[in-house]
């Protein structure tokens, strides 16, 4: 496989770069509205759902944990390496695995640098309450790193597979939703994983393009 360097800057990349990262601009344009009004409102209204429904956003929220995604995207890339027909499906392993990775190593240091508490009823749920570099998980909230390598995931195979981009992206949306239903996180938590996961496969998108002419928007 080989690779070649993309230019990054100039006006027509900067006009590229404006419109394909217009959800992770939208979701750090709404995790700032909820931090501000929103994330109180809506951790209260998650204590009072039913069970059923709390028992299935944590059967979501296990399913993206970082710990079973990234090892399925490596295996992914290995075991279609091994049919030729399978190539796309290889790569896409591979860059969403980077994808993933990277997100997940950013969003672990900003959420122990932040150290914002976490919702719950025991910190009184408090959005705006910080403990920077607590390294505690009840101070280990923004942003949500599930969320960041959850969104990197499936963003990546949305820009990887265009005709499933739908599907792919109410995933990797239920999935960042269900760290909120769980009661793990606030909604700026999610939303700003989010933007974390979207920009880090965009960014290594531009970067780094495969070389089989392929459109990865």
């Amino acid at each position: 496989m080989t690779i070649r360097p993309n230019p990054f800057f100039g006006f027509a990349n900067v006009k590229a770069c404006v419109a394909r990262l217009w959800p992770a601009l939208v979701a750090i344009f709404l995790g700032a509205v909820s931090f501000s009004q929103g994330d109180r409102t809506v951790a209260i209204a998650v204590q009072g759902l039913p069970q059923a429904v709390g028992d299935a956003a944590a059967v979501l929220s296990v399913a993206m944990e970082p710990v079973f995604l990234l090892p399925a995207c490596l295996l992914l890339s290995v075991a279609a390496s091994v049919r030729p027909g399978d190539v796309h499906f290889s790569r896409y392993g591979l860059f969403s695995f980077t994808c993933a990775s990277a997100s997940l190593a950013v969003a672990l240091v900003l959420k122990h640098a932040i150290g914002r508490a976490r919702p719950e009823v025991g910190l009184n749920l408090d959005p705006f309450l910080f403990h920077p570099f607590a390294f505690a998980d009840s101070y280990a909230s923004l942003p949500s790193a599930q969320a960041a390598c959850a969104a990197a995931v499936f963003i990546a195979a949305a820009m990887r597979f265009p005709h499933l981009r739908l599907p792919f992206h109410l995933c990797a949306v239920a999935l960042c939703g269900a760290r909120v239903l769980t009661g793990e996180h606030w909604v700026s938590d999610v939303a700003a994983g989010w933007a974390i996961g979207w920009s880090a496969v965009f960014t290594l998108s531009r970067l780094v393009l495969v070389s089989d002419g392929r459109d990865r928007d």
